[in-house]
């Protein structure tokens, strides 16, 4: 073998062995496992904890086909859709420069989200840190639980930060539905407006038949077509709320005010409901600063009172249909 080709070979030899060495060095400073974000059959997923830094703990548990916030409450169905979309298809833009590591250490340190999903016997699937944002809001710092070295993540065939889908608190993790029945559900439908007691009514199924009674009992009650009482009991199938108003400062005066109409449902399984409503006039601005409802305006939305824990937002666009009167149900 002449002189060039032994050095050659050395030489490859050299590069080789160098390589060798890079790449378990980066093996070692970065594990395959740390690469990995996703979980790519969301259906494996039966658990998800979420935890903010200022220590808000989310549960997400799926029963039944049903995602349930907190144990107690149904979970958002889109929102729970955008979540399990994110989760399945999280992954690697790329990997940042030395540089800026630093910085995106601090904003995992003091803004991360740690997501923990779980599988239907409650063992861990994954666990990852989501910061904030790239400057360019295409990507968003991730980093896997345990691991050295933080990432830019994003969503397969989409641009965008990604960590919306998980910042949710509170109730915007809840299913906003506030009315949902098919038309063999209902019983009885009633409706009470304070000012207006003639328009009020009672539609109750009874022994196949549907009738129809005034509130103030100044009416005999009549029996009406089925098909006319399915029309209006169809407009229960789904009716939901624009937001939640919990924590709205005004709500205690506001329920101890005079209702524009009370709901009371009676299911057919024996459970009864009460949703009570107010709507929200037009306000007039007074020259001093003041304020003045115009109670000639017109009303776009309402308030909603379900008696028990929850204090919603409603659209009028979306509740008329059932705001009907005595009348309704005589019209040709």
């Amino acid at each position: 073998m002449n002189t060039s080709r032994r050095n050659t070979l050395f030489l490859l030899a050299l590069f080789l062995g160098l390589s060798l060495l890079f790449w378990l060095s980066r093996k070692d400073a970065e594990p395959v496992s740390d690469r990995n974000f996703k979980v790519s059959n969301p259906n494996q997923i039966y658990r998800i904890v979420l935890t903010h830094r200022d220590g808000e703990r989310t549960e997400l548990l799926r029963k039944d086909g049903t995602w349930w916030y907190q144990g107690n409450y149904r979970a958002n169905p889109n929102v729970m859709e955008n979540l399990l979309d994110a989760v399945s298809r999280i992954q690697i833009r790329y990997v940042p420069p030395r540089a800026a590591l630093p910085l995106i250490q601090r904003d995992l340190a003091e803004h991360g989200i740690h997501v923990e999903l779980f599988d239907q016997r409650d063992r861990k699937l994954i666990g990852y840190f989501v910061g904030g944002s790239t400057a360019d809001e295409r990507g968003t710092h991730l980093m896997r639980e345990g691991g050295q070295s933080p990432f830019v993540g994003e969503l397969a065939g989409w641009e965008g930060n990604l960590r919306f889908r998980f910042r949710m608190r509170g109730d915007e993790w809840r299913d906003k539905t506030i009315i949902q029945y098919q038309v063999g559900d209902l019983v009885s439908v009633r409706l009470t407006y304070p000012r207006q007691t003639e328009a009020s009514f009672s539609l109750r199924q009874q022994q196949g038949r549907y009738l129809l009674e005034t509130v103030s009992g100044s009416r005999e009650p009549i029996t009406i077509a089925p098909s006319r009482a399915a029309t209006y009991l169809r407009e229960f199938r789904s009716l939901g709320a624009e937001a939640f108003e919990n924590g709205n400062p005004h709500r205690d005066s506001i329920e101890r005010s005079p209702p524009f109409v009370r709901i009371d449902l009676q299911e057919r399984g024996g459970k009864q409901r009460t949703l009570s409503v107010w709507p929200i006039y037009p306000v007039d601005r007074l020259p001093g600063g003041g304020i003045v409802p115009r109670r000639g305006g017109v009303v776009e939305r309402y308030f909603v009172s379900d008696g028990e824990d929850d204090f919603y937002l409603i659209q009028d666009r979306v509740f008329r249909k059932i705001f009907r009167g005595y009348d309704f149900f005589n019209e040709p």
